[in-house]
């Protein structure tokens, strides 16, 4: 049998009249073709009428589509079709997450056409391992993944990455090409990009951006309410054309930054990979920010908290990840900084460590600034700072801080406690009663003049176990 031609389509949240008191006039007939414009609704075959509507994003779902002729039973390979080869109908699609039942147990639909004069009946099967869980989005992380990506953008032809230059520029495309890959869409309308001047440094003057995408949460309560996970993607430069860049000895003149911040940079990528993925378990909307300017005193983030795409009071929980590659050296821990913000930030970061033994959490008896978490706390936003130390790395600022140094068993286990810290958050349905900010003083913020001493110099926090 020849394949299945889908034409462009719009899916209608509406049904015809007589879809709950006509006949259909032709059910499981063969496809041929279909009209431009399709009605999906679920198919009881028990009633033989159809109920329960259901139209939501599908970006949410990661199966097949088969179409059947009665008794069908997909095994003809030509009625088989991938999910997102019949799902760029603008952006609706069959399935709601926070209503349904799980993916696996919904199997009989029935489409459509504009005219009535076609019915057929399909189903959707998980692939392996998708179906929008918890499990299987941790599934997705890989050592090998984070390493490739780190080896990608801390090439030397990035030259540091420095905020506002043309490298910089280039990751930042690079990460826009990925959360197009992905289906996260732009903050911006149809921009990724939240640009700004630099107001010092050696780049002064001139423009950089924000990266920021948005999955937007499945729940009508909650989806207004945002979630927020970022990541600086700029470093220090040069020797040459630098920011507080110095030399880790040789002749290397590039401060390639692969823990600060490349580390942080691709854990977010990946977390991004997997929450896009198993979308279908987040209730809030998330935000996904990749900041400039950080080195140069949390520049990106401070502006953003200045100019936010939605009202600061509907950001509910931030979690930043910032130089999480040297766990090793830092007594195989993990530092979820900031947790004193929130009650519910600390039991939630406690609660997620106990799953990865190898790592033990350390935990601070107060928050200072030192990295973008501080401009979201001045503003009354709780959160929680992912973190693996500075101290313990001698590579810090300097020409030494290379992939080859990278403990990735521990940025891993950072990556996949940052993800399941971004889901909780989604997904716990009073987040404000059940944490809420309690911050017992101000945020020590790092001014742009203190940045001189490089952006991190205030991180050297007492750790409690």
């Amino acid at each position: 049998m020849k394949s299945v031609i889908f034409p462009n389509f719009v899916l209608v949240a509406g049904i015809l009249p007589c879809f709950f008191g006509c006949t259909p006039a032709k059910v499981g007939s063969r496809v041929k073709s279909l009209s431009s414009d399709i009605f999906v609704a679920l198919f009881d075959s028990g009633s033989g009428v159809p109920s329960n509507i259901q139209l939501s994003s599908p970006k949410e779902i990661q199966g097949e589509l088969c179409v059947t002729g009665s008794g069908g039973t997909c095994q003809d390979a030509a009625l088989k079709f991938p999910l997102q080869e019949v799902s760029k109908v603008g952006d609706r699609l069959i399935y709601s997450p926070s209503s349904a039942p799980e993916l696996a147990s919904l199997k009989d639909y029935l489409l459509i056409d504009r005219a009535g004069l076609e019915f057929f009946r399909f189903r959707v099967t998980p692939k392996s391992g998708g179906g929008g869980t918890l499990d299987s989005g941790l599934a997705m992380f890989a050592i090998d993944n984070l390493k490739s990506d780190l080896t990608f953008i801390t090439q030397d032809k990035f030259s540091g990455r420095l905020a506002a230059t043309p490298e910089n520029d280039e990751i930042a495309e690079f990460l826009i090409a990925e959360l197009k890959k992905i289906n996260i869409r732009p903050l911006f309308g149809d921009k990724y990009q939240q640009r700004f001047k630099m107001p010092n440094g050696p780049t002064s003057g001139k423009y950089t951006n924000n990266i920021i995408g948005l999955i937007e949460g499945s729940d009508p309560e909650f989806k207004d309410e945002y979630v927020v996970i970022g990541a600086h993607m700029d470093h220090t430069g040069t020797l040459d054309r630098g920011y507080t860049c110095s030399s880790g000895g040789g002749s290397d003149r590039i401060c390639n930054g692969a823990d600060d911040n490349g580390s942080g940079t691709i854990a977010l990528l990946n977390v991004a990979k997997s929450l896009a993925a198993s979308r279908t378990l987040l209730k809030r909307s998330v935000m996904i920010m990749w900041f400039s300017g950080e080195e140069e005193g949390l520049v990106g983030s401070k502006y953003y908290v200045s100019n936010p795409a939605v009202p600061l009071r509907k950001h509910v929980f931030m979690i930043n990840m910032d130089m999480v590659g040297y766990a090793k050296s830092f007594g195989n821990a993990i530092a979820a900084i900031g947790t004193v913000t929130s009650k519910w930030g600390s039991d939630t970061a406690r609660t997620i460590s106990k799953k990865y033994p190898d790592y033990k959490m350390k935990f601070t008896e107060k928050v200072e600034g030192g990295s973008d978490h501080a401009s979201f706390m001045n503003k009354g936003i709780p959160g929680v700072f992912y973190h693996t130390g500075v101290s313990n790395n001698s590579n810090y600022h300097r020409t030494s801080d290379h992939v080859e140094l990278i403990d990735f068993n521990g940025m891993l286990v950072a990556t996949k406690i940052a993800y399941e810290t971004v889901v909780a958050a989604s997904s716990t349905p009073d987040l404000k009663s059940s944490g809420g900010m309690s911050l017992t003083g101000p945020v020590k913020f790092v001014s742009d003049a203190d940045a001189s001493k490089g952006c991190h110099y205030l991180m050297d926090y007492k750790y409690i176990e």
